[in-house]
């Protein structure tokens, strides 16, 4: 087996995270049936780590056309980035198929960055 290809993505703390991903053959465009599978995707901070940072929520959500969505909502995506704790973090994952048959495949790597979101509520005294 192959090692995978990662993209490298950057999101925002404390905002809606939304990775929208599409599985093709090899020329971009035409998509793989992917009726029946599961999909998961979850950071890593290390890949020692026996534990997820994360896990998001989502999936496949068009089959036929090799269609999926993995999301954070604000509260989680803050969580990955507490506020005072640095402007940057780093997190890795591989997104995961889990075909009906149990057999499991990684088609997908994923670098991905969080920077701090720099709008903060309203507050009145």
């Amino acid at each position: 087996m192959a090692c995978v290809n990662f993209v490298n993505l950057c999101h925002t703390a404390g905002t809606n995270i939304t990775v929208d991903w599409s599985y093709t053959e090899d020329d971009g465009v035409t998509p793989i049936d992917i009726t029946g599978v599961t999909a998961q995707l979850q950071y890593l901070i290390s890949p020692n780590d026996y534990t997820a940072a994360i896990d998001l929520s989502g999936g496949v959500v068009d089959g036929l056309n090799g269609l999926g969505r993995h999301t954070l909502t604000i509260a989680q995506s803050q969580s990955l980035l507490p506020i005072g704790s640095g402007a940057t973090a780093n997190f890795i994952s591989h997104l995961m198929f889990t075909y009906p048959d149990t057999t499991k495949e990684v088609v997908a790597g994923i670098n991905t960055t969080y920077e701090q979101n720099l709008i903060r509520p309203s507050v009145t005294p």
